[in-house]
């Protein structure tokens, strides 16, 4: 009961929507009813939603010598517990060879053992990302000669003996195909040979466990069809990819926005249903993930910074609408980078899409959005990727000209038939403002006691000004914002 008032509070008060969380009842002719619960992982089943756990550096070219251990020693046990109370049941952890491995080839675990069974006891279910050069072996680059892939290989081997009876998900390097991670020439016959070498390690050691790759910056067609022209398909159970940029809706829908990108990545109007057709051509069973992607809080952080605007509340926003993105293209697990804002090497700024803030692990207001939404979306979700709505706007609020054509939808069913239907504006992202109104047909579902979740603050509210007939069901004077709302049963 303490952590629920302290995540409305919080976020309450880091947005500036206390007041309108309080009128939005009053203004649409809607009855407030409670607040979500948050679930513990320790306490469900299934969620689809993951984060990249942060316990230890990664994707930096660190020693294990110059790592504080003391320091995350410490560290994890908070971490890890904060990700059980976010609800989450799936954990990315990178671990890069020159972090479990030093100069001298010998092996520290220490850190890697502590995040491993600290998520274990919380019943998240972890992904290992097999990752990083290493500086005697390869100069950090990724191991290609028969010298590297054979120091790799006992890397691997190493790791995969160690965990095994604790991990079931391992994954083959990390953004082969950008010049950060792949030495600055990306090279898709060079991957194929690592995720070769790699698999064979992985039947070896842990038959029956699931092997992802592809792990692709962006959503990046061309090198990805390259991969599946090789024969990825016949060692990978999963392929993820990274969609970063500031509008997740891009991925399914083809939308016009000005968007600077930097030249190492792919466009951003590549689409996720060309990426499933290039898949399901394969003629595997092989599911699609988004294994990676967040947004900062705030500018002139390490990793990708976004084109802005940013705050806490936009990140907020930002996170919200890329978790509806993913399950509404059927993403069995949608990842959230970052749970912990991290230093980069020189340590004069942070990646500041953590979830948490680095320096005294307060929680940041996209902590509870996240936690709103593992909550509202709790258990196996499929997407009605066919649905039908339609949506007229009867007041702009603080969004002048907007147009049906600016809203996105997105119908989903839980294990019972459950209907939970989403719906946003696809605009740039601000600050406290005053949502719109719209009228809102859904096709195809009846509703009987309609509740409207409001997933920034976290209500639930029962809905009265709606008609139900012939299976489709008409909601008035809805608020609509740029972010989502959802409707779901009561």
């Amino acid at each position: 009961m303490i952590l629920l008032q302290f995540s409305l509070l919080f976020t309450l008060s880091c947005t500036g929507l206390q007041d309108k969380a309080e009128d939005l009842a009053n203004q649409y002719g809607l009855t407030l009813l409670d607040q979500l619960k948050p679930i513990s992982s320790n306490d469900k089943d299934f969620s689809h939603f993951g984060v990249q756990y942060y316990g230890m550096p990664f994707h930096l070219q660190t020693e294990f010598d110059s790592i504080d251990v003391a320091h995350y020693l410490k560290d994890i046990p908070a971490t890890a517990q904060a990700a059980a109370e976010l609800g989450l049941k799936w954990a990315r952890v990178s671990v890069d060879w020159s972090v479990v491995e030093d100069n001298q080839g010998v092996f520290h675990w220490v850190l890697l053992d502590e995040i491993v069974n600290q998520l274990v006891d919380k019943k998240i279910e972890i992904y290992i990302c097999l990752h990083g050069g290493h500086r005697v072996h390869t100069s950090f680059r990724p191991p290609v000669t028969a010298v590297e892939l054979d120091a790799w290989e006992h890397f691997v081997r190493q790791v995969i003996t160690r965990y095994r009876d604790r991990v079931d998900y391992w994954e083959i390097w990390n953004e082969g195909n950008s010049v950060w991670f792949w030495n600055n020439n990306p090279d898709a016959a060079e991957y194929m040979q690592l995720v070769r070498r790699t698999t064979m390690i992985i039947d070896e050691l842990d038959p029956g466990s699931k092997v992802l790759g592809g792990n692709t910056a962006r959503l990046d067609l061309p090198f990805s069809a390259e991969l599946f022209e090789l024969g990825l398909a016949d060692y990978i159970d999963v392929f993820t990819f990274h969609p970063y940029g500031h509008f997740p809706e891009s991925n399914v829908r083809r939308i016009q926005f000005p968007i600077q990108t930097p030249h190492w990545y792919i466009p951003t109007d590549h689409q996720v249903d060309d990426l499933i057709a290039i898949v399901e051509g394969t003629g595997k069973d092989i599911q699609v993930w988004q294994g990676e992607c967040g947004y900062p809080s705030q500018m002139n952080g390490s990793g990708w910074n976004g084109t802005g605007p940013w705050s806490d509340e936009i990140q907020s926003k930002w996170i919200m609408r890329r978790a509806l993105v993913d399950l509404s293209f059927n993403s069995y697990v949608s990842c959230y980078f970052l749970m912990k804002e991290k230093p980069n090497n020189s340590r004069t700024n942070y990646n500041y899409k953590g979830l948490l803030r680095y320096d005294d692990n307060s929680r940041k207001p996209a902590y509870f959005a996240y936690q709103n939404v593992i909550a509202a979306l709790d258990g196996r979700m499929t997407a009605d990727r066919n649905h039908m709505a339609t949506v007229s706007m009867t007041a702009d609020g603080d969004f002048p000209g907007i147009h049906p054509r600016d809203v996105m939808t997105v119908l989903l069913h839980d294990q019972t038939e459950k209907p939970f239907f989403s719906y946003w504006l696809i605009l740039r992202m601000q600050n406290n403002v005053q949502p719109g109104t719209a009228d809102v047909t859904i096709e195809g579902v009846s509703f009987e006691e309609p509740v409207l979740v409001d997933l920034m603050s976290g209500r639930r509210y029962l809905v009265h000004d709606f008609s139900s007939s012939d299976g489709s069901t008409t909601f008035r004077h809805l608020p609509v914002a740029d972010y989502p709302f959802i409707i779901t049963e009561r």
